[in-house]
């Protein structure tokens, strides 16, 4: 995947270093491996949270009945299906044997009724294969990015996030 000319125009861009508080004067340096590079400099500030587990902050959120969807492409070998699924099914919250006992169901995308996935959820977690994508779904698969986040908004567009638990609406 080529960011390097989109990233370049969008953070070289004033308007978006006023918005995120980035001096006018400071420059993108890249996206690559060249040690002067800003992806170079970001990934030396990050690598204390490389490969931390995240399990119990995903917990807290399904415990407090917050909406949650987790994706994968089908040829994710980065973060893919099979890793996914494997800490998925060791979550700890009050809809865990729900979950694990809710049918995988095959999705058809709204625009072309073509395959696109298979989904599971139980109360407020749902888990999403997109077919035919990567780790990058949205560019690999944009059609079913875009349903998929609308079928998961729209099912919760009128949650009510000011009460203890979650009632999903169909």
């Amino acid at each position: 995947y080529n960011f390097e000319d989109g990233m370049r125009a969008f953070f070289e861009d004033n308007l978006t270093k006023d918005m995120i508080h980035v001096p006018r004067n400071i420059t993108f340096n890249g996206y690559g491996t060249d040690p002067s590079s800003t992806s170079v400099k970001v990934k030396q500030y990050l690598h204390g949270e490389i490969m931390k587990s995240e399990v119990m902050h995903v917990e807290n959120v399904l415990r407090s009945g917050i909406p949650m969807l987790l994706y994968q492409g089908q040829f994710d070998w980065k973060d893919g299906f099979t890793s996914n699924d494997a800490w998925i099914r060791n979550i700890q919250w009050q809809g865990s044997q729900g979950f694990l006992n809710s049918t995988r169901m095959m999705w058809h995308r709204n625009l072309d009724s073509r395959l696109a996935g298979y989904w599971r959820k139980f109360q407020n977690l749902e888990h999403v294969v997109v077919l035919g994508a990567g780790h990058m779904v949205p560019m690999n698969q944009p059609l079913s990015a875009i349903d998929m986040i609308k079928k998961f908004l729209d099912r919760w567009a009128s949650w009510d996030e000011t009460s203890s638990s979650a009632t999903m609406i169909v």
